[in-house]
């Protein structure tokens, strides 16, 4: 009786764990996996003679989000998270892309954009009308 008391226990924590693993892969199996291919033909992008690199990425600093000229896609944070997107999403409380608040990335052209911003947001920061007036 006294192994019984044990042994009920343990088993029950054994299945749980096994059920919960199993809810979690079958989860990952449902979730569909988008992979971007590449829309235009990278030998179409500008290229920076004093960097050595192609300009692939726009920087947006007003909503720290990023612009994949190559892909056509936008990676934005939500809730703490990168989100791939195809266009900024009208939450952003109606912040237009077309306002030319943005700044090309000369320095980078590989694919994980989104671990440059800390730096894109110390060398970039937020551009109001005035910064806007004085660039035209």
């Amino acid at each position: 009786m006294k192994n019984l008391k044990i042994f009920l226990p343990l088993f029950s924590i054994v299945l749980i764990n096994k059920i919960q693993a199993q809810n979690n892969e079958d989860k990952a199996q449902s979730e569909e996996i988008i992979i971007y291919e590449d829309a235009i033909d990278r030998s179409t992008l500008k290229f920076d003679n004093v960097t050595q690199c192609q300009i692939r990425y726009y920087y947006y600093p007003n909503i720290e989000a990023y612009y994949d000229i190559l892909k056509e896609i936008y990676y934005i944070k939500e809730d703490g998270k990168w989100t791939i997107v195809e266009q900024i999403p009208s939450s952003f409380r109606g912040y237009s892309v077309y306002n030319n608040a943005n700044v090309p990335i000369d320095d980078y052209e590989d694919d994980a954009i989104t671990e440059m911003l800390p730096i894109h947001k110390k060398r970039f920061g937020y551009i109001t009308a005035k910064d806007k007036a004085k660039k035209n």
